[in-house]
């Protein structure tokens, strides 16, 4: 079995009824339970999952349980306390990503430059007097180009939102679908600090030659092999199973055999949108 990433807060404010779960793994299933009570589960969707937990834990100092499992992987096994509530807490609430690059949709792709709005919420009971939030992450394939926001006050149980808060750029070559968890350590003025994890889905091509035909119709007898004095084309047929276009794709053939010559062995196939294919044709000529 693999091993998943996951993360979550060590504590919950008493009376609090949702709790978010970071995981690597999508479809993970997140189970939060307490005494044998189940108290929510959900999937994990983008890195998260946000489960809903009633009743909603009241009792201070209760130990809370979270299980997340996924088929092939070894399961996570965790806690978290609740807690009172009588101070300001600042969580991660959610992004709007503004990406330029590959293609601009909103989502993350290979070698692209992103900017991100980013809403912190104060969770707890008192308001958050000049926070500020720091951009981090382990993750190889991210550069962040701007790591800080300035928040100021957030009032208790309210959100706030910087516009291009923080910025990142994606390696050219990166695993398609991998989540990239960043890390945002938020401060006040009563150097209170909190953290808390969120995931980006990152997006690359992944080309693959998937079918070969012959055609020896008009140079040949039309069988669809290669025979002695033929002369054929090959198409090879590459598919885009990943989840961004590609760059400009070039084919390349190459034979072990001193039997068969090809004259142009690499020629230009263009970009490859996701889930699409193209065919890249290639003249043979098969001694007699």
């Amino acid at each position: 079995p693999m091993s998943m990433t996951v993360s979550h807060l060590p504590t919950l404010f008493a009376g609090l009824n949702t709790f978010q779960v970071n995981c690597d793994v999508e479809g993970a299933y997140v189970a939060i339970t307490e005494s044998n009570q189940i108290l929510g589960t959900g999937y994990v969707s983008g890195g998260i999952a946000n489960i809903t937990l009633n009743p909603a834990p009241t009792s201070v100092g209760q130990i809370i349980n979270v299980c997340v499992t996924a088929f092939n992987y070894v399961p996570y096994i965790g806690t978290f306390t609740v807690v009172n509530n009588t101070a300001p807490y600042i969580v991660y609430d959610s992004n709007v990503i503004h990406d330029s690059g590959v293609s601009v949709n909103g989502n993350v792709e290979y070698s692209e430059n992103v900017s991100l709005d980013l809403t912190l919420k104060n969770v707890g009971s008192v308001d958050a007097t000049n926070v500020t939030a720091i951009l981090s992450t382990t993750n190889s394939d991210i550069t962040i180009t701007d790591n800080s926001g300035s928040y100021g006050n957030i009032v208790a149980s309210t959100t706030s939102t910087q516009n291009n808060a923080f910025a990142f750029n994606v390696a050219n070559v990166i695993t398609d679908q991998q989540n990239a968890t960043f890390t945002i350590t938020s401060t006040d003025g009563s150097m209170n600090s909190w953290q808390s994890n969120f995931n980006i889905m990152l997006n690359a091509p992944v080309l693959q030659a998937t079918t070969v035909t012959i055609d020896d119709i008009a140079l040949g007898n039309g069988n669809g092999r290669l025979d002695p004095g033929e002369t054929a084309t090959i198409n090879i047929t590459t598919l885009n199973s990943g989840h961004a276009i590609s760059p400009v794709a070039n084919g390349t053939l190459t034979v072990n055999s001193g039997m068969v010559t090809v004259p142009v062995n690499n020629i230009s196939i263009g970009t490859i949108a996701a889930s699409s294919n193209v065919i890249a044709s290639f003249n043979i000529n098969v001694d007699a």
